[in-house]
C-alpha cells in the first residue's frame, strides 16, 4: 500500500520471479535507497513500509529496483508470465501500463494498491527472488543508502525500523549482510606509538607500595634505535 507517495514503477528485464507476495509501504520518509551491484537475495524480510514519501527506490545491477508512480508500470524484457492474478489496484491515479518481452513470472498475487500516487516502477534485471516477507519499517528518514558490490543478503530478518535517521551510507565490497541496525557510525582510528620503553619495579610490588603510602618515582627511558 502507498500513500501519498511518488514515482512508483515495477520493471524486471530476465526472469523475475515473486512468491508469496511484496507489499512495499511507504510513509513519511525521503529519497530511500538501496543498492547492490551482484546477487541481492532478501529471504524472509521485505515489506518495507514508508508513509508519504518521495521516490523510494530499490536498485540493484543484477537484482531489483522499486519506485513509485502515477502510471505504475510492470514490465518485463523476455516472455512474461503472470499465474494467479496480478490485481493492480490504483484510486486516484493515472495509467496503469503491463509490458513483458522475456520469461518474468509472477505466482501468488501481486496485489499493487496505489492511493493519491505518482510514478511506481519496480525494476530487476537478473533473477529477482522475494520470499515470505516481513514488516521491515523506515519512518520518518533521509537519504538512507545501503551500497554493496558483490552479495548482498538480508536473510529472515523481523521489524527492522529506522526512525527519524539522516543520511545513513552502508557501503561494502563482499558479502554485506545489515540487520536491524539503526544509526550505525564506523570510525576506524590508528594511533601508532613508537620508540618508547616502559621500566618500572614489578606489578605486585608497585601496589603493595601505594598500599604502604609510599611515593614511587618511576623512570621512564625514550630510546630510539639506529639503523644499523
Amino acid at each position: 500500500k502507498v500513500t501519498s507517495s511518488t514515482s512508483c514503477k515495477v520493471t524486471s528485464s530476465i526472469s523475475c520471479k515473486i512468491t508469496s507476495s511484496i507489499s512495499c509501504k511507504v510513509t513519511s520518509s525521503t529519497s530511500c535507497k538501496v543498492t547492490s551491484s551482484t546477487s541481492c537475495k532478501v529471504t524472509s524480510s521485505i515489506s518495507c513500509k514508508v508513509t508519504s514519501s518521495i521516490s523510494c527506490k530499490v536498485t540493484s545491477s543484477t537484482s531489483c529496483k522499486v519506485t513509485l508512480s502515477t502510471s505504475c508500470k510492470v514490465t518485463s524484457s523476455t516472455s512474461c508470465k503472470v499465474t494467479s492474478s496480478i490485481s493492480c489496484k490504483v484510486t486516484s491515479s493515472i495509467s496503469c501500463k503491463v509490458t513483458s518481452s522475456t520469461s518474468c513470472k509472477v505466482t501468488s498475487s501481486i496485489s499493487c494498491k496505489v492511493t493519491s500516487s505518482i510514478s511506481c516502477k519496480v525494476t530487476s534485471s537478473i533473477s529477482c527472488k522475494v520470499t515470505s516477507s516481513t514488516s521491515c519499517k523506515v519512518t520518518s528518514s533521509t537519504s538512507c543508502k545501503v551500497t554493496s558490490s558483490t552479495s548482498c543478503k538480508v536473510t529472515s530478518s523481523t521489524s527492522c525500523k529506522v526512525t527519524s535517521s539522516t543520511s545513513c551510507k552502508v557501503t561494502s565490497s563482499t558479502s554485506c549482510k545489515v540487520t536491524s541496525s539503526t544509526n550505525c557510525k564506523v570510525t576506524s582510528s590508528t594511533s601508532f606509538i613508537s620508540g618508547f620503553t616502559f621500566f618500572a619495579e614489578s606489578y605486585d610490588n608497585i601496589i603493595q607500595r601505594f598500599r604502604n603510602g609510599e611515593t614511587i618515582n618511576i623512570l621512564i627511558g625514550i630510546y630510539r634505535k639506529s639503523q644499523s
